[in-house]
């Protein structure tokens, strides 16, 4: 069980009675958390708030410094595929333009001005501004910004397009000879799309560059079947012989 010392006092705001944490019991002392007690209390008669005075000094540390924090609780509570483009969504965009700032100096104006900044991709930018939301909502529960200011909460999203399109007949055919092909003969080894490899000497390439190599007969079953029923990769991958009526 932690136990701690806790002084409660009413400030000279008269804004209800509020309990300030002096420190755990253990590495404090009784003497010594009466003597903290004490002076605190003189502070309030002369019109210091303790809690508030230590919730601005938490809000004045940074975003890149309170970010971190948040994409480790992501981390916890998230799928791993969330948390890694999260991550990359933080160090790409957020850090550049908000890691600087305050949290608790954060306003509507900064979150606007990232999102307005990523306007060429709005898919994206709207996926940035929900991050943003869910972290200072995270800094409100931390104690870092007062309740009800999450800055995002003003942005207004860029419109999404629905992006749905449908291979045409032709195209479902040369898919199919293609997957035949892989199957039966295999297909060339891909290269490198983004970046071509540097030009190797002759007697340095390996004689299998060239070669085709056959398919995963997995992976064409279940290409087969995502052209066929419609369904999505996950549910495909996931299948059991229970769901299937043969």
């Amino acid at each position: 069980v932690r136990r701690a010392y806790v002084v409660g006092y009413r400030p000279a705001s008269g804004q209800g009675f509020r309990r300030h944490t002096i420190g755990a019991h253990g590495p404090l002392t009784l003497q010594e958390a009466r003597r903290r007690a004490k002076r605190l209390l003189a502070d309030v008669l002369e019109g210091t708030d303790p809690a508030e005075t230590r919730r601005q000094a938490r809000a004045r540390r940074s975003v890149r410094e309170v970010g971190e924090a948040y994409l480790r609780e992501v981390g916890v509570r998230r799928k791993a595929t969330t948390a890694t483009e999260y991550g990359r969504l933080w160090a790409l965009h957020v850090v550049p333009a908000l890691g600087a700032l305050a949290v608790g100096a954060a306003t509507t104006a900064d979150v606007r001005r990232l999102h307005r900044a990523l306007h060429a991709t709005p898919y994206q930018a709207n996926r940035v501004l929900a991050m943003l939301g869910a972290f200072f909502s995270f800094a409100e529960d931390e104690g870092l910004r007062e309740r009800h200011s999450n800055p995002a909460h003003a942005v207004k999203p860029y419109p999404e397009v629905p992006r749905e399109r449908f291979l045409s007949a032709a195209e479902v055919a040369r898919l199919g000879e293609v997957l035949t092909r892989a199957e039966r003969h295999g297909l060339p080894a891909a290269g490198n799309k983004r970046r071509p490899p540097p030009a190797k000497k002759p007697q340095n390439r390996p004689k299998s560059a060239d070669t085709p190599r056959r398919a995963n007969p997995f992976a064409i079953a279940a290409l087969r079947l995502l052209l066929l029923t419609g369904c999505r990769e996950g549910e495909i991958l996931s299948l059991r012989w229970a769901a299937v009526d043969v």
